[in-house]
């Protein structure tokens, strides 16, 4: 989700190194610790650690069941902010992240998949797949991902298996799934957004030249339009009008204009349609309404250099608040950041 580089400075807690030839992983463990500092209004913090275990395992199938939809919200009692903002140490996330139904979350620290508890206890899920874009979870449990390295989009089946789904492509960067498991993938380099059959590769292009640097990716909260962020210094983002059926509805709109800094990343979006995007250069996530008004910054870290590339809503498993939006601190393989929103993601795509 990135277009420029800064230094970078990978600090993980727990580090695992594998050598595989084929075959099974061997299973190791190594015991690590995992930190959480909370900041509140006044600017306390408290601090707790806990002791973990990092365990090495094969790709193993599992069943997976849906994660349940929020509960029933009333957005006119929505809390208003300011939010408190947590740092978690030690679970693995570094420019993406998913949430699966065992209360892990799935991330990558640029060279291995991992998937962790809140208390950081991680387990290496993929070795040796390097890359640094988007990521996300299928309905059934697979693995999707834009590999920036290789210039194609992956998929990792529960048993491990990597697939490369669709190859050729120009910087992939943000992900989205649809309602029907189709994957949405903004070609950053290409400047094309495409809806892709994440099991043949078949392939659509729904958005081509229009947005310089496309960028971040988040369908609308009823699944009828896409936002997308264009990573150009332009400061808009754009709405693209969608069929339940996966094509499009309508013509490329700006939806919003001089957004931030212009140099925008990933998008998310709650369940009372709005919509919180990833300001790069400024180290803010900003929120507008669905009429494209912003209206205000929940995470404001201008300043500090910090990396917030992307943002998702906890699973309700694990520990994992489905109230509040999760993002990776983007310099550090094993920081995260807990926006106490108390406000819900959109509906589950999975019903």
């Amino acid at each position: 989700m990135k277009g420029m580089s800064r230094c970078l400075a990978v600090s993980a807690i727990l580090v695992v190194t594998t050598a595989c030839s084929g075959g099974a992983l061997p299973i190791s463990e190594t015991t690590g610790t995992a930190t959480v500092s909370e900041t509140g209004g006044q600017g306390t913090t408290e601090t707790t650690t806990e002791t973990g275990t990092m365990t090495t395992e094969t790709g193993t199938s599992t069943s997976v069941t849906t994660i349940p939809d929020p509960p029933a919200f009333d957005c006119a009692t929505a809390p208003p902010g300011p939010y408190k903002v947590r740092t978690l140490n030690g679970p693995i996330c570094s420019e993406d992240l998913a949430f699966d139904d065992e209360g892990n979350v799935v991330g990558s620290d640029m060279q291995h998949i991992y998937k962790s508890t809140k208390a950081g206890v991680s387990t290496l899920m993929v070795p040796n797949l390097p890359f640094r874009a988007g990521l996300r979870l299928l309905s059934t449990g697979e693995i999707v991902l834009a590999n920036d390295e290789t210039g194609s989009l992956d998929r990792i089946d529960l048993d491990g298996t990597r697939t490369t789904v669709l190859s050729d492509l120009r910087y992939p960067n943000g992900l989205e799934v649809g309602p029907d498991d189709m994957v949405y993938l903004t070609e950053h380099d290409g400047r094309k957004v495409r809806r892709i059959d994440p099991f043949t590769g078949d392939n659509t292009v729904i958005s081509d030249g229009d947005i310089s640097s496309p960028n971040g990716i988040s369908f609308n909260e009823d699944f009828t339009a896409l936002y997308i962020a264009g990573f150009s210094g332009a400061k808009k983002i754009y709405k693209l009008p969608m069929n339940k059926d996966g094509t499009v509805a309508g013509d490329l709109e700006v939806w919003a204009d001089n957004v931030g800094s212009g140099w925008l990343d990933g998008i998310g979006v709650d369940v009372c349609g709005n919509v919180y995007i990833a300001d790069y250069d400024r180290s803010q996530i900003l929120r507008y309404d669905n009429e494209g008004n912003y209206i205000d910054t929940p995470v404001n870290m201008q300043g500090t250099w910090a990396y917030l590339p992307n943002m998702q809503w906890g699973s309700g498993i694990g520990d994992w608040n489905p109230n509040f939006a999760y993002f990776p601190e983007g310099w550090s393989a094993s920081q995260m950041y807990e926006l106490e929103l108390g406000i819900p993601s959109k509906w589950s795509a999975y019903e």
